[in-house]
């Protein structure tokens, strides 16, 4: 069966796969081939989640036609970047406004922090 890449240039490829076998580092090979990219630049996501490369298609719930995102982990990390000055941009306007009380935002800048940490160990799976 047949699933859909969208490539970071926005193109759309279909890869060959058979859900029950196919881990997610045989998909990322596949996008090597197709793309040129580099295998250890390749992020691959699914409803908003980064696929690690020792799972099965089938562990994520990726069914025939599903549609994944080739990602590459530096414009991931740019995009997770601009998230949090984003958020810490809010945290400084809710203090101003708030006072202390506008501290406990801090709390969700810690959090994302943390997801930036973690998406750069991503690249390792």
């Amino acid at each position: 069966m047949q699933i859909y890449v969208q490539m970071p240039n926005g193109k759309t490829i279909l890869i060959d796969v058979q859900l029950e076998k196919t881990k997610v580092n045989d998909v990322k090979q596949k996008v090597m081939e197709k793309s040129g990219l580099r295998l250890e630049d390749i992020v691959l996501v699914f409803k908003e989640e980064i696929l690690k490369n020792d799972f099965l298609l089938k562990q994520y719930g990726i069914d025939k036609e599903a549609k994944l995102e080739a990602e590459t982990a530096e414009t991931l990390t740019k995009n997770y970047k601009q998230k949090l000055d984003a958020l810490e941009n809010e945290v400084q306007r809710w203090q101003q406004k708030f006072g202390e009380e506008g501290a406990q935002k801090e709390e969700l800048q810690d959090r994302l922090k943390e997801s930036l940490i973690q998406l750069d160990q991503y690249k390792y799976y």
